[in-house]
């Protein structure tokens, strides 16, 4: 279980905040606006009103205490840079940023965000999923609870041949290449032995990929 803090609750923070309380992380939400926080305080760990851009009031959370905070409020690029700075200088390791448009994204990263994104309505579930598994580097859903995943090569598996793994019949999943350090190869022996650099590509349903670590 990891902790995290979003801030702002339109469409895509309440998305986001949603899916990882249901993957069984604490979420504390943060909004200006009462009624989309009492509306979301049934469903989240915590919900408070609150401004963001107040430094007094990002000191008074915590954040340092928190794994990750996604920073929802790309509408205002003032408020959403303001509150990247203030997180990033209460010490919050990794912070996702939601922009507005390019250049918005090229400020949020000038000022301390991890992971810029230009979300749509939809891609709330996704983020949720790839903060949630640290190992995850990339994600394309291709169909429900199926999807193609980028993955570091998990500590337990470094050192081990493809046919050790049985990665199929373990995990239900398939690995349909590997990025090594000479590139991308879909040539998958059984010998192959997984190193600590290797990037595993798999393809399944996204629970059993949660598993994997």
């Amino acid at each position: 279980m990891k902790n995290f803090i979003v801030v702002g609750l339109g469409r895509f923070g309440l998305s986001v905040a949603e899916s990882l309380v249901n993957m069984g992380h604490e979420v504390l939400a943060v909004d200006t606006d009462a009624d989309r926080v009492n509306a979301a305080a049934d469903v989240l760990t915590q919900a408070i009103i609150g401004n963001a851009t107040d430094a007094a009031v990002v000191q008074s959370l915590g954040v340092r205490n928190f794994d990750a905070a996604i920073v929802a409020i790309g509408d205002n690029i003032e408020s959403s840079v303001l509150t990247t700075v203030l997180l990033k200088e209460n010490g919050v390791p990794f912070i996702v940023a939601k922009a507005h448009n390019q250049l918005h994204g090229t400020v949020l990263e000038k000022v301390g965000a991890d992971m810029i994104v230009f979300p749509e309505e939809e891609m709330g579930e996704r983020i949720a999923k790839r903060l949630s598994n640290s190992a995850i580097l990339d994600m394309i859903e291709i169909a429900e609870n199926c999807c193609i995943v980028e993955i570091e090569v998990p500590q337990k598996w470094i050192g081990k041949t493809v046919r050790e793994l049985n990665v199929r019949a373990k995990y239900g999943l398939n690995i349909i290449a590997f990025k090594t350090r000479e590139g991308v190869t879909t040539s998958i022996l059984p010998e192959t032995v997984l190193e600590a650099e290797d990037v595993l590509i798999v393809i399944g349903d996204d629970k059993k990929i949660d598993k994997i670590n």
